[in-house]
């Protein structure tokens, strides 16, 4: 389950040009040059720890998010100059005073140290506590079922199919789309269960279908894979999920070896980076015309007969209008995609944003632990002063993220302590999965989501129910693969580097 990426020496390589890259910053910082550097040298210390110490694929995923939303982020501001993405709200206020910017730094580095922490008590429970049990685990990450081996190709094509069937209903009744409330209302809680499958299941099936067909060397049918997560993508107007459902899987071969990733998969990665262009170009079309056309419409309405003849129908969304509106936004949409890799990662605004709001406490942080999700402004829309609501019909919200919504209770110590229970309790999930004998792509698509949802917190209440659903998708999984014990099994043991790696994972 290690998810080591490069050695110990090409890391402090990197960590030294990084930190040099940072110095760049002080002469910009309003604050002590001590909180600066405490602050630099810890967050690097997190970066180091994820590419070379890494103990499991939750702990790789979420110190990178949790880096490049916080620190990446700020010395890209302190560096070069580049303005924060997302609304920080009183801290346009405050800015310019030094006490601020040295708690916002305290903050993050506090956050850091329970992450650190985590990190430690972890190794010690592995290095104390884990016996030769792995053994057992290694034995059901090299069995592939014998309903799979049949017929591989045709329970692709199923899946594609399902998929494509999913996708069209949801072009026509926007039951799910990024950003825009449900067009249609189905009854019996059908959209809570499709989002649900499309959301937490289906990337989680894919992963363990693309460790099976690992494991049996067929690596032609991934290209299933990267089809149905275009397509998907495309469907609910997300431009990440074409990464965050096969980059997950990519990252496994890469550890094997990147010269094998650019040679013997070549033709994968091809189809994957043609794939990604045509998904984010699409996307990004769609969403501007959903987003800021004056044309489109979009509104509620329900399955019920009754409700439903009482309401017209929104104009249908053409291929004509789709391409008048994006030849006269082109530069908007362009101004988009080049800001994406710094905006898309959630951290130093809401920690920010936080810093400066002048009501954070205790009551405060209970009242956002309790806050349920509503039609009405959510409480950090308050916090950080972005009131979205571009068109009626749509739906945005900036996003405090894990660091910020701790920062509530305006205390270091719920800061670090937070981190770290929730940490320690992500990575022990997920050893609970690699114990069972879930296979390493399986195990580094649970991970990469994990770390995601975290880094994307909003509202605790929501979060909460988001990674129930996220629990019983991967308890699905794992009843799939446990009922290889009540068929017979074929054993694929894949040779090279994924059974070494297999091995040194005990």
């Amino acid at each position: 389950m290690q998810s080591k990426l490069i050695s110990m020496k090409y890391s402090i390589i990197l960590i030294m040009g990084l930190f040099f890259f940072s110095l760049f910053g002080v002469a910009h910082y309003k604050g002590s040059d001590f909180y600066y550097f405490v602050f630099d040298l810890i967050w690097l210390t997190v970066l180091i720890s994820s590419l070379s110490l890494a103990q499991s694929y939750i702990s790789f995923y979420l110190k990178i998010m949790l880096f490049l939303g916080v620190w990446l982020k700020l010395m890209f501001y302190l560096v070069l100059g580049v303005e924060f993405v997302e609304p920080t709200g009183y801290w346009n206020d405050v800015h310019n005073l030094g006490l601020y910017w040295d708690v916002a730094l305290m903050v993050a580095s506090y956050a850091a140290l329970g992450i650190l922490a985590a990190d430690v008590l972890f190794y010690l429970y592995r290095r104390f506590s884990y016996s030769s049990n792995g053994a057992l685990s290694l034995k059901s990450q090299v069995e592939v079922p014998k309903w799979y081996l049949k017929n591989p190709k045709k329970i692709w094509l199923l899946l594609l199919l399902i998929s494509l069937g999913i996708s069209c209903i949801n072009f026509k009744t926007h039951f799910y789309m990024i950003g825009l409330s449900p067009a249609v209302i189905f009854p019996y809680h059908i959209n809570f269960l499709l989002s649900w499958i499309w959301i937490f299941f289906l990337p989680l099936l894919i992963a363990y279908l693309m460790g099976l067909d690992a494991l049996t060397q067929n690596y032609k049918n991934w290209h299933y894979a990267i089809i149905i997560a275009c397509l998907i993508s495309v469907a609910t107007l997300s431009r990440s999920i074409l990464i965050m459902w096969i980059i997950p899987c990519f990252f496994i071969l890469f550890k094997e070896s990147f010269y094998s990733l650019v040679t013997q998969y070549k033709k994968l990665v091809i189809t994957y980076v043609v794939l990604a262009i045509i998904s984010l170009g699409a996307v990004s079309m769609l969403r501007s015309y959903y987003f800021y056309s004056p044309n489109s419409s979009h509104k509620t309405t329900s399955t019920d007969k009754k409700s439903r003849k009482a309401e017209k129908k929104s104009d249908g969304l053409t291929l004509k209008k789709l391409i008048v509106h994006n030849k006269s936004n082109l530069k908007f949409q362009l101004q988009q995609l080049k800001s994406l890799p710094i905006s898309r990662w959630v951290g130093i605004e809401g920690i920010l944003a936080t810093t400066a709001y002048p009501y954070v406490g205790w009551d405060l942080f209970k009242k956002a632990i309790f806050q349920k999700p509503t039609q009405e402004v959510s409480l950090y829309s308050k916090i950080s002063q972005s009131y979205m609501d571009i068109k009626a019909g749509t739906k945005f919200s900036s996003l405090p993220g894990l660091i910020g919504l701790l920062n509530y209770s305006d205390s270091f110590l719920i800061v670090c302590f937070g981190t770290f229970v929730i940490c320690l309790l992500m990575y022990f999930i997920q050893f609970f999965y690699y114990q069972v004998g879930l296979n390493i792509y399986f195990l580094s698509q649970q991970g990469f989501l994990l770390a995601f949802f975290l880094t994307e917190l909003n509202v605790p209440y929501l979060g909460v129910i988001n990674f129930a659903e996220f629990i019983l998708a991967s308890l699905l999984l794992l009843l799939i693969h446990k009922w290889n014990a009540l068929c017979p099994n074929v054993t694929a043991m894949r040779q090279g580097r994924l059974k070494i790696e297999a091995q040194n994972s005990c």
